[in-house]
């Protein structure tokens, strides 16, 4: 009977991943399915290895994170993100991937260690890289920065040629706030950014070696964190950020190319403190996939603006988390009783989207109740104009 009843739940989930979703030119299908003692799966990213192979990296291992079991994981699809291969470790120590991408013929994985028990406030980033498509990785290597604790997030190319790369950091105050132990209480925490100059070969570095980081964007005393960067037609380059205990995104801008930035200021745009997705999408719009509620990351929207980030007046929905209650079941992987707690399952949450544009089509992958790899695909043409 039990072995029925999963098989009705797997039927009616296929069928809602078919013909669930709430816009009719939006595709879905699973990257990944989490169970068992490795069940986790959080911050998806994507990118196409020289041979052609998709490559899909998240945080994974154990139940819950931070924990001592997490560690990166990547999968990879021969055929253009239908199928895809039993996810393999790369990182088996507690980390995780925040960007993939190619140098030639390598793939760099960019991302970063920490301490189980920190709640990430200890982190050591690194990178490591493939020389055969991601089937096999180097060693970490650890980037010296000029701030505590970075994470380095996923490049936007400039239109001088530069990468920018977002990051924040996260350093110990001399006196906490008062208020409570949270680490946005016991830690500074903003938003900066790195640059290459050499298409992520390297990074722009001072005498001592270190990882320049432009910019402290830290003027919100409960922090900023988990940037996205957009470049607008003008020129000037937008980044968003995450803010906790606010119920809207958060933006700052570099009319130099990321050497300095304004201090950020509150958006109208609401947002459940959850990270978010923002880039052009190939027709001279900007796109913005995001959780568009000020307290739960359920729905996921792409958002779509054609006048340099001013007005968004499209909204696609690309998905719900009704479409997967069948799986909240006791037992089920979206159950919340087991790895419930600290990091564990979150039913009711779609969280981290990242896109890639490929061939006239978005595809945005992100993580369903920290169980579940989804990609939601649409073609740019397909997305409704003002």
């Amino acid at each position: 009977m039990r072995k029925i009843d999963m098989m009705l739940t797997a039927l009616l989930l296929a069928l809602a991943m078919q013909a669930g979703a709430d816009e009719p030119n939006v595709t879905r299908s699973f990257v990944f399915q989490g169970a068992g003692e490795n069940a986790l799966a959080c911050g998806p990213v994507l990118t196409v290895a020289p041979n052609g192979d998709w490559l899909c990296a998240w945080l994974g291992g154990g139940r819950a994170e931070p924990a001592p079991e997490n560690g990166a994981v990547v999968t990879r699809s021969a055929d253009g993100g239908k199928t895809w291969s039993t996810p393999a470790v790369v990182l088996p120590r507690p980390g995780t991937i925040l960007e993939l991408y190619c140098v030639g013929a390598r793939v760099w994985a960019l991302g970063f260690e920490y301490d189980a028990d920190s709640n990430y406030t200890v982190k050591r980033p690194c990178r490591m890289f493939s020389d055969d498509n991601g089937t096999t990785w180097s060693a970490p290597e650890y980037l010296q920065t000029t701030r505590q604790n970075v994470a380095i997030e996923s490049h936007v190319l400039l239109a001088n040629g530069e990468w920018l790369s977002p990051a924040y950091f996260m350093e110990p105050r001399a006196e906490p706030l008062p208020g409570g132990t949270r680490r946005e209480y016991t830690h500074t925490i903003g938003c900066c950014v790195a640059i290459s100059k050499d298409e992520g070969a390297t990074f722009e570095t001072n005498d001592e070696g270190r990882v320049v980081l432009h910019g402290s964007i830290d003027n919100r005393p409960l922090g900023l964190h988990e940037p996205r960067l957009v470049q607008l037609g003008s020129g000037r380059v937008l980044m968003l950020m995450r803010a906790n205990f606010d119920g809207h995104l958060w933006q700052a801008h570099s009319d130099d190319n990321g050497r300095t930035w304004s201090e950020a200021t509150q958006m109208s745009i609401p947002n459940p403190s959850a990270k978010v997705w923002v880039g052009q999408i190939g027709d001279g719009r900007i796109g913005l996939a995001l959780n568009p509620s000020e307290k739960r990351r359920d729905p996921l929207e792409l958002w779509v603006s054609s006048d340099d980030a001013q007005t968004w007046p499209v909204h696609v929905a690309l998905d719900r988390y009704e479409n997967y209650t069948a799986l909240t079941a006791p037992g089920e992987r979206h159950d919340a009783g087991p790895g419930w707690g600290k990091g564990g399952a979150w039913p009711g949450n779609l969280s981290y989207p990242f896109a890639m544009l490929r061939d006239g089509t978005l595809h945005i992958v992100y993580d369903v109740a920290r169980r579940d790899v989804v990609m939601a695909n649409i073609r740019v043409h397909a997305i409704p104009q003002n």
